[in-house]
């Protein structure tokens, strides 16, 4: 979903970071999602492992966006994705440093790590309703 601002109309500044946020994390999924199993597989994961890991990530993904469903309005939209963001930045960091199996899962299910070729967890809720209440409702289907 692109806005594109009729003429004369600019896009705000916070709508240009929502996109770019978007499409950095888009472009990241989708990259990890090609190579994480192997990952995992150069880690020292069996088969049934890996499955494991991948499975747990899908099932976080899923609580996580009913979480935020459910209580983004009271913590605060902002606060929420700054902390599933500072997850996944923690995650980054914990899966380039180091080669321990059971913080590398640990990280992978925390760390909203989404081996479906798409983003998972809270953002696409979030940013759903923030783009929703930034762009006038005359513009909304473009």
């Amino acid at each position: 979903m692109i806005f594109l601002p009729a003429s004369g109309n600019s896009v705000s500044p916070a709508l240009t970071a929502i996109y770019a946020a978007k499409a950095l994390r888009t472009f990241g999924f989708g990259l990890s999602s090609v190579v994480f199993a192997l990952f995992l597989k150069d880690c020292g994961f069996n088969a049934f492992e890996i499955g494991a890991v991948l499975s747990a990530t899908l099932l976080v993904d899923a609580l996580a966006t009913l979480f935020v469903s459910y209580f983004a309005e009271r913590i605060g939209r902002k606060k929420v994705l700054l902390f599933a963001s500072s997850l996944i930045l923690l995650s980054g960091l914990a899966l380039a440093f180091s080669r321990n199996p059971l913080l590398i899962a640990i990280a992978s299910i925390a760390g909203i790590i989404s081996p479906q070729g798409y983003e998972g967890g809270p953002f696409g809720a979030l940013e759903q309703a923030l783009v929703s209440e930034m762009v006038p409702a005359e513009q909304m289907s473009r």
